[in-house]
């Protein structure tokens, strides 16, 4: 019962970033994933980069949706 539950503390984040995200730049988080692949696999940089790319993953539709 509460597997689907999860989507929703990522939803409301999102929606709590949303002022900020279109204050900054509503393409920040896709300059954030293509920086990450590239240094991750591109440079051989480390695994841990992964949990950065999840973050900007998840906002790179939000802010598609919000332009």
């Amino acid at each position: 019962m509460s597997s689907p539950l999860w989507f929703l503390l990522v939803f409301a984040a999102l929606m709590a970033a949303t002022c900020l995200i279109t204050w900054v730049h509503l393409l920040w988080p896709l300059a954030v994933v293509r920086q990450v692949v590239l240094i991750r696999f591109g440079l051989g940089g480390p695994a841990m980069l992964g949990w950065i790319n999840l973050a900007a993953c998840w906002m790179v539709p939000s802010c598609l949706g919000i332009a």
